[in-house]
């Protein structure tokens, strides 16, 4: 039971999204087909290390909100099986939630206060705040209010705790380590004034009075240092200590002193503050923790067949004994003399080896005894220091009585052992009185056989879980219902826990919190968006439709031209396919998903009752991402025009138009960024996949402009030049093409040439 208690304790430190409070209001905000959306859950999105409520970061969290949701509301109108699931699901994800909000917000980040105590003391002191919105400043509202209320303890914690910040003596030293007396000639070199930096092999150090560290822990130090008749700085002197039974010799001088100072209180005030608040912090948590154990409503139960006996007798074979050998032994530490022996012949016979180990085995509790160990369990530790020995069991293995074994050293008393087999001893079938115990153990080291009605959690002695409830969440959180009995316990142990601590949640009225609620909700679509992708992916890799082939046929094109190379050399594309689709089969369907939910906006019917929401409405035509990614590449922002550039190539890769536009202008994105590379192999992917595009001789132009300008792939540059002139002799670009071949195999004269007298008009 204690056990279970502590695996909670870790799994408890899995913390939920977000930076909020609790309250209880829900300001609905709007309605995107049949979901409301709640000005709570954009609070929930809300990321204070993104900037404040209303940045740009931020707003592109709620956009994604937006069009999660509508995604949700299209997946239920066509899938409302997706609701009936999460109806039977979400009381096993109701505590859990509850239990996390619970740790993670009212205990951690909240101090223990409720939003209502918070939320008034951030509207009387908004001042001390710089004007923030209450959410960015959540936390360090809570902080200050436990200053607040808890000012007497706060000054007795500085009282009790000022001194560790006084600023103590300290010497600035330089050290000369000898082995010899030649550390008392370097310490009158260093009384003469001579330049430290002059001197080799010195070392220094900063010592601290009270916080000596290594050998200048050393009394002799100590007193030299800061004794009443210490060192003056400047002065040198000799040392020896005696360290390790050898003498070894310093020459030590001082350079600088710093005097005791008191500590400053307005300096080192936060710092105590902040330590405050952190032991107040620790001790709700370990409070919670000591309640978890303390908790005796809800017991992880002992699950049993119903009818033991009867089990027992259908499974014997899994209550046997664990199989032996009676042994006898001789240890020695020269393990050539113990080969000699054992190769001469003379431990052939229980006779001749117990005479051996009585006059010649060095382990005296079995010499004794003519080398006797007794009977030992196969791979436990053999007795009398000797320890484990897996080799040994091994070797044993089948064998029969007489049986004389090789010669192993035990790593615990260090001496080399040679064993004889007396007698070997059977593994046997346990009566039932025997076995009984150990039946609950053995029926649930396979979860499978255990009765999925069997009860695993009660509270107050009523069923609370059954085995069919661990299944489940071991279905949702690992993607099977069967396990290993070590994660079967922590997920039990983690039901236990969240039970426990959902109770004492809804003691603190947690449950009527807008955060819970929030994050409830948020579990919901998670959920639902969950279960329809890992479906949808599946449909499309069984029985994809004609949308998701052209999807694929273009990605797999372009992927071939970026990479395939790396992923199968020497192959052409319809060789390589099946390696290209194994590689980035995730992401296709990964981005094939996220078209899908982007297209969603555009199919529901959205009402936005507070008018400020309706202009984070998420971009969901190709278009309108690729407008916004010009605008960031004009502004300058050029990392960010990468990110959407690639956004929408790999999103709407099955309409040509856009995926022909969009790997144009990101090759000329990643140029602005400086990756050449990519921008030379998506040029090179665009005019090999659409050859007859009006735009690819731009495009072969510019990748051999890439290679030679900025790459200095000059060959390569020049191969692809050639190729273009040779594709488009009537081309505007040709001359162009021709002046750079001409400067490549000048080695760049010409350009040299050409800068030169541009230099020269200019002047």
């Amino acid at each position: 039971m204690k056990r279970l208690f502590f695996v909670f304790c870790a799994l408890l430190t899995v913390s939920l999204t977000g930076c909020n409070g609790v309250g209880n209001k829900d300001t609905l905000i709007a309605r995107i087909g049949s979901e409301n959306v709640y000005q709570e859950d954009l609070n929930l999105a809300f990321n204070p290390e993104l900037g404040d409520f209303s940045s740009e970061k931020n707003m592109d969290a709620y956009g994604n909100l937006f069009d999660e949701t509508a995604f949700v509301g299209r997946i239920l109108q066509e899938n409302p099986q997706y609701e009936e699931q999460w109806k039977s699901y979400s009381p096993l994800m109701e505590k859990r939630v509850l239990a996390l909000v619970y740790q993670n917000i009212f205990i951690k980040q909240s101090l223990g206060y409720t939003e209502e105590e918070l939320r008034d003391f951030f509207d009387k002191k908004k001042d001390d705040f710089d004007g923030a919105d209450y959410l960015a400043v959540r936390s360090k509202v809570a902080e200050q209010y436990y200053l607040y209320k808890a000012k007497d303890s706060l000054e007795t914690f500085i009282r009790n705790s000022l001194h560790n910040y006084d600023v103590p003596e300290e010497v600035h030293i330089a050290v000369f380590e000898s082995d010899s007396a030649w550390a008392v000639s370097m310490a009158d070199t260093l009384n003469m004034g001579i330049p430290l930096d002059s001197l080799h092999d010195l070392h220094s150090a900063h010592v601290s009075k009270g916080r000596e560290k290594g050998f200048l822990r050393d009394s002799i130090f100590i007193r030299a240092f800061f004794s009443a008749d210490s060192m003056r700085v400047g002065e040198a002197r000799m040392f020896a200590l005696d360290r390790d039974s050898t003498v070894e010799y310093f020459a030590i001088k001082i350079v600088t002193r710093t005097p005791f100072a008191e500590a400053n209180l307005e300096e080192v005030r936060p710092t105590i503050e902040r330590n405050f608040i952190e032991k107040r912090r620790n001790f709700l948590v370990e409070d919670l923790y000591a309640q978890l154990r303390e908790n005796k409503d809800f017991v992880a139960e002992v699950v049993a067949p119903e009818n033991p006996q009867k089990f027992y007798e259908d499974h014997k074979n899994l209550f046997r004994t664990v199989p032996g050998f009676e042994l006898y032994h001789i240890g020695m530490a020269d393990s050539m003399v113990l080969d000699s022996i054992r190769s001469l012949g003379l431990l052939q016979n229980l006779d001749s080896f117990k005479n051996v180990a009585l006059s010649r085995s060095e382990v005296k509790e079995t010499a004794e005894k003519g080398g006797f160990i007794g009977k030992v369990k196969v791979d436990y530790a053999l007795p009398y220091g000797i320890g484990m020995m897996p080799e040994l069991f091994k070797e044993l293995a089948g064998k029969a009585e007489e049986y004389v074994s090789g010669i192993y050293r035990s790593s615990n008393d260090g001496l080399f052992h040679v064993f004889y087999v007396s007698a070997v001893i059977p593994s046997e079938v346990k009566p039932y009185e025997r076995a009984k115990s150990g039946i609950p153990a053995v029926y649930t080291r396979d979860f499978r056989a255990v009765d999925s009605s069997a009860v695993i959690i009660s509270r107050k002695g009523k069923p609370l879980f059954l085995e069919s409830d661990v299944r489940r969440l071991l279905q949702e959180e690992m993607g099977k219902e069967d396990s290993d009995q070590n994660t079967h316990n922590r997920m039990v142990a983690m039901m236990l826990g969240s039970s426990i601590g959902a109770e004492m949640a809804q003691k603190k009225k947690v449950d009527h919190s807008w955060y819970y609620k929030a994050s409830l909700r948020g579990a919901r679509r998670a959920f639902i968006l969950k279960h329809y992708k890992a479906d949808l992916s599946m449909k499309s890799a069984q029985v994809p439709d004609s949308s998701y082939v052209k999807y694929l046929d273009n990605l797999l094109q372009y992927d071939f031209v970026i990479g395939g190379e790396a992923v199968c050399p020497g192959k052409d594309l319809a060789s390589c396919r099946g390696e290209l689709v194994n590689k980035y089969s995730a992401n296709y369907g990964m981005n094939y998903v996220r078209m899908k939910q982007l297209e969603s906006w555009n199919k529901v019917r959205s009402s936005f009752f507070d008018p400020q929401w309706e202009t984070m409405c998420p971009k969901t035509i190709p278009q309108d991402i690729l407008d916004k990614a010009a605008e960031s590449r004009k502004s300058g922002n050029f990392e960010k025009s990468v990110k959407l550039y690639e956004i929408v190539l790999r999103t709407f890769a099955g309409e040509d138009s856009v995926f022909q536009k969009t790997m144009l202008e990101l090759a000329q994105a990643y140029a602005d960024v400086g990756r050449y590379d990519e921008s030379e192999k998506n040029y090179e992917a665009f005019y090999t996949i659409w050859p007859e595009h009006p735009e690819a001789e731009k495009a072969m132009f510019s990748r051999g402009f890439v290679l030679n300008e900025n790459l200095h792939k000059d060959k390569e540059a020049l191969r692809v030049l050639e190729a273009f002139c040779k594709k488009y002799p009537k081309s505007e670009l040709k001359e162009s093409a021709e002046w750079l071949m001409a400067d490549i195999k000048s080695s760049g004269k010409l350009a040299d040439d050409l800068m030169k007298k541009i230099d020269a008009e200019g002047n």
